[in-house]
């Protein structure tokens, strides 16, 4: 390693690494839309991730202006009736998701309400893949049920509208094979056996998922693409990995020391250090007594590795009972 770099490093660190217990705020999800409400009286938002554009349903400044101006005014519009059967309101649901392009066969729907320009809002469960909050306007918009959340902190939220942030038919649960294929996309490769909403997390749903054999994640949202957090970084900011020993950690973490100067550890404890940049350091105690601390960079791989006698400087050095080098 260069000495330049080396520096660098060092001065990060040595500022002292804060461990943000940023997962220690996640909470469970809320309740549901409260029922007994008419659909026809009830005014409702979707907010979705920025994909969406300009047609998310986020309401713009002339939309509240103009509902401002027409605050108690009659509503001389004149409004079809929502769908009240089940087969019509599928084949309405239907119809809009055709309408927004989306892939699906609608098996369930239930109607939620209208949004702010008087367009139906439903709900829909697919016979296959994700299930959808569903805009009937022009254009008609659609909001994947695990992308729904993300929106709800949002500045321009209408104060007069209740946000939809939860999809509450049981087809749209979080079955394996749905939470599998998020993590597909967030680079997983593992064979996931578990997996489970945990809560939320910034107004986004967090999954954990359970590998066979091997050390888990959690999944999280932003900008409307998922994304992976080992569990390692997860129970090192005082969240829990339910579905991840400790052996599986330390076991997935051995895998990665190939090609570095920790090569020959075969690591027994580990401690989350911190962060800095882009990068997450962490405690390494080996089986034979010495210690390291690693450097991890992008998908999870050991940038560098600084046996324990090295490290002194680094956040205070190495910690654990066996972090000691033998030297």
């Amino acid at each position: 390693m260069r000495a330049s770099r080396w520096l660098v490093v060092v001065a990060l660190l040595a500022l002292g690494l804060s461990v943000q217990s940023a997962w220690a705020q996640v909470q469970p999800p809320p309740a549901g839309v409260p029922p007994g409400q008419n659909p026809n009286e009830r005014t409702v938002n979707i907010y979705g991730p920025g994909q969406l554009g300009s047609t998310s349903g986020i309401p713009t400044r002339m939309d509240r202006s103009r509902r401002e101006m027409n605050r108690g005014r009659p509503d001389t519009a004149i409004m079809d009736s929502l769908p009240e059967e089940p087969a019509a309101i599928i084949e309405a649901a239907q119809t809009a998701l055709n309408r927004a392009r989306k892939r699906c066969r609608v098996v369930e729907a239930v109607v939620l309400g209208r949004d702010t320009d008087n367009a139906p809002v439903f709900e829909a469960a697919c016979e296959r893949g994700p299930g959808y909050l569903v805009v009937a306007g022009t254009p008609p918009r659609a909001v994947e049920c695990a992308e729904a959340a993300e929106g709800t902190g949002h500045r321009d939220r209408d104060p007069d509208a209740d946000v939809v942030n939860e999809c509450q038919l049981a087809g749209n649960g979080m079955t394996l094979e749905r939470i599998a294929d998020y993590a597909r996309r967030a680079g997983v490769a593992c064979e996931i056996d578990e997996g489970q909403v945990v809560g939320r997390h910034n107004a986004g749903t967090v999954i954990e998922i359970g590998c066979r054999s091997s050390a888990g994640y959690w999944l999280t949202r932003k900008d409307g693409a998922w994304q992976r957090i080992p569990c390692f970084k997860v129970a090192g900011e005082d969240g829990v990995c339910r579905f991840t020993t400790a052996e599986e950690t330390a076991d997935a973490l051995s895998a990665r020391l190939a090609g570095t100067s920790a090569a020959d550890c075969r690591i027994e404890e580990t401690r989350y250090v911190g962060k800095a940049g882009d990068r997450d350091y962490l405690e390494a105690a080996c089986s034979g007594g010495q210690g390291y601390m690693l450097e991890i960079g992008e998908e999870e791989r050991v940038t560098n590795a600084w046996s324990c006698d090295r490290a002194a400087t680094i956040a205070g050095g190495c910690q654990l009972r066996t972090g000691r080098s033998e030297g």
